[in-house]
């Protein structure tokens, strides 16, 4: 990191996702509100998760193309982008499940890492995830998180036999991310249906302060 003056500047070229988005992170403990963060990047992926992560904070972020595949990703540090990497340092797990809030439960995470469940018979395990995602709306309570990636990401498809039940929760108020790398990937980052584009460090995070971690 690099700072000249009110500006921050961040080099994150050559650096694969996530680490370009932690660098950020630890970039803003660091800046005031106000200072101008210069974030540069040589992939599409990394600007895009930036962008989403900047705007989150209220950062009012930008991206500007500078040639030979290389990108600076530009935003104003408000005081949330400042407490943002302070507040996520640590997010212990209660012991209990917390409350469920209109049949959402509060740390119970969905894990799909593919468009087939289990190992064997591809067509049977292609049934069973098939099954598994249709049931999990007719459910009493409802995940907080469905996370998506590898070929989890594939559920998402319009074609998916289960990308209906998918939207269905996120209708209900069920947060459904999906890996933006693993979009990339297989080329449907502009297919899906429903859901939100997020990276590996979101699905790390989510993962870690869940209180009931499922994975299919």
């Amino acid at each position: 990191m690099e700072e000249r003056n009110d500006i921050v500047v961040v080099d994150a070229r050559g650096k694969e996702c996530p680490l370009p988005l932690i660098m950020t992170r630890k970039a803003l403990r660091g800046a005031a509100p106000g200072n101008r963060l210069r974030v540069l990047v040589d992939n599409p992926t990394s600007r895009d998760n930036l962008l989403a992560f900047l705007k989150e904070l209220k950062c009012d972020p930008s991206a500007e193309e500078n040639g030979n595949g290389e990108f600076a990703v530009l935003a104003t540090v408000s005081a949330e982008g400042v407490k943002a990497p302070e507040s996520a340092a640590a997010c212990p797990a209660p012991a209990a499940p917390a409350p469920a809030e209109n049949g959402v439960r509060r740390g119970y995470v969905v894990v799909l890492g593919s468009d087939r469940m289990g190992t064997g018979d591809d067509e049977l395990g292609a049934i069973l995830m098939k099954a598994f995602v249709n049931s999990l709306g007719e459910q009493d309570l409802l995940p907080e998180h469905v996370l998506c990636y590898n070929g989890g990401v594939k559920l998402l498809l319009p074609e998916a036999s289960t990308s209906r039940s998918l939207a269905a929760l996120v209708e209900r108020g069920v947060d459904v991310v999906a890996c933006g790398t693993c979009l990339n990937f297989y080329d449907i980052k502009e297919k899906i249906a429903t859901g939100r584009v997020g990276n590996m460090f979101l699905i790390t995070e989510l993962m870690a302060g869940a209180t009931s971690l499922v994975k299919p």
